[in-house]
């Protein structure tokens, strides 16, 4: 099978935030700086409504409050602004170039501007499909990017799951995944 298609720049800006998303390391410290934050408001509050500092304490407990609820909304926002700096200062080359993935036998091969690259496709260890694309990632935490909306989504869908099948890995539907 082979695939044809461009990558924009929000393709690239997705694909980075699916990837931070399923980052075990990226999930510990948006959780840790999530606590140390709203706890640190908490705990400042309350030493303060102790201290009969009722201005300040009532101040910092509100915003621990609003932090509790709110932090993980701006977390997102700031991660994502994070990403597509990121996207836009080191991929700016890639966005609308052509690329081609044509799977054989024993290899992928991948081609755009830069060249051609043959990938085992023994070194394949997981297939996800999300809403707006599939990625394909291999062993050393590379991911190909097949966006949906520019190939035919139902003979790729088919392709790549009687691919998970024969090279006996996990494709992994998360259809309602979404960036937090």
């Amino acid at each position: 099978m082979t695939l044809k298609y461009t990558l924009r720049e929000d393709d690239y800006l997705n694909s980075q935030l699916f990837i931070s998303s399923k980052s075990k390391i990226t999930k510990k410290n948006r959780k840790k700086n999530y606590l140390i934050v709203t706890f640190s408001l908490l705990i400042i509050g309350f030493l303060m409504l102790i201290r009969e500092n009722n201005f300040f304490a009532y101040y910092l407990l509100f915003l621990g409050i609003l932090a509790l609820f709110l932090y993980p909304k701006y977390q997102a926002w700031f991660y994502k602004r994070h990403y597509r700096n990121h996207v836009k200062n080191n991929m700016q080359n890639w966005f609308n170039e052509s690329n081609v993935i044509e799977f054989n036998d024993n290899f992928i091969e991948t081609s755009d501007k830069t060249g051609l690259v043959k990938i085992n496709i023994t070194e394949v260890d997981q297939i996800t499909e999300i809403n707006e694309y599939f990625y394909i990632r291999t062993k050393s935490n590379q991911y190909l990017i097949v966006p949906k909306d520019r190939v035919d989504d139902e003979s790729t869908r088919f392709f790549l799951t009687t691919l998970a099948n024969k090279l006996n890995i996990e494709f992994v539907s998360e259809l309602n995944w979404k960036w937090r």
